[in-house]
């Protein structure tokens, strides 16, 4: 809403001007109070990254912009309206909405385009966080690309990032449903779509080369990469782990369409689990390592 990276805003401290004169006000939305997650459903190493001491009974935690892509705020939804002197609003669409008279009703809110009006009951399976979120709660954000940028998928895929292609028989529409039902942020060119009735889980794309994009999208999402994960993935069906195998191996069952020069100089091959696709360490595989070389977090 105000031009920073996704969840680098806290909800908290913000104020309206330099000199300090009053404070923005802050207002959530009333489904917020009835999301989250149980604390008590967090695995072990999620708790551990988190650092945070979490509800011991099954208390629901949101989690809110830290102040920049590698952080987020985690605590419960009645904590973080009690922090950040939230004003409880209606925003979240749901089924309920239209006939708002017949639904159970909650909490009283203002809504912003009219008078105080009952807010209809939450309904979970109309509600879906922004997939952007999720670059903020877990370590490896996952995308779903648009069939006109497959050099950047398979650029993606080399750097650890699990990724899939829209297919040109696949139609937008159910691709960016598909993006937003798994948790996947769906990145295209295409402009138009932004406005896009349900295109919240969409980041736009404005660089016209692979090195512009693939640059645009690590620092619009903060992405990193370790070692282990650089060159995980199958470039060709994003498929994760290798087989090793031997230059007798490979003659073994025929060659598996490698060249017979390839073959006389290399001794070991890594062929992919999923779609059996054959790679080895050559020339390509060093420029390819120091390619990306700045994006690797040892």
């Amino acid at each position: 809403l105000f031009g920073f990276s996704p969840g680098t805003s806290p909800p908290l401290g913000l104020k309206c001007s330099d000199s300090g004169a009053g404070s923005l006000v802050v207002v959530m939305d009333s489904a917020v109070l009835h999301a989250g997650v149980p604390a008590s459903s967090l695995s072990t190493e999620a708790k551990a990254a988190l650092g945070v001491a979490l509800p011991p009974d099954d208390s629901p935690v949101v989690f809110a912009g830290g102040g920049t892509v590698h952080h987020v705020l985690c605590l419960t939804p009645d904590e973080l309206k009690a922090a950040s002197g939230a004003v409880v609003a209606s925003f979240c669409k749901t089924r309920e909405r239209a006939s708002a008279a017949a639904a159970p009703t909650g909490q009283v809110a203002c809504a912003p385009d009219g008078p105080a009006a009952e807010t209809p009951a939450f309904d979970p399976d109309s509600f879906h966080p922004d997939p952007r979120w999720l670059c903020l709660l877990f370590p490896r954000p996952r995308f779903l690309v648009d069939s006109s940028l497959g050099r950047l998928v398979r650029w993606l895929r080399v750097v650890g990032i699990d990724t899939l292609e829209r297919t040109r028989e696949e139609s937008v529409g159910a691709a960016m449903a598909h993006a937003a039902s798994t948790g996947r942020l769906f990145v295209t060119r295409d402009h138009k779509l932004a406005s896009r009735k349900g295109s919240r889980s969409l980041l736009m794309i404005l660089q016209n080369t692979t090195g512009g994009q693939f640059e645009e999208i690590t620092a619009h999402c903060g992405l990193t990469c370790s070692v282990d994960d650089l060159m995980s993935r199958c470039s060709k069906c994003n498929g994760r782990g290798y087989r090793v195998l031997s230059r007798d191996r490979v003659l073994a069952r025929g060659g598996l369409g490698i060249h017979p020069k390839v073959l006389s100089s290399v001794a070991t091959y890594f062929q992919c689990l999923s779609c059996e696709a054959v790679y080895w360490a050559g020339p390509k595989f060093d420029s390819t390592r120091a390619h990306f070389a700045g994006l690797v977090v040892h």
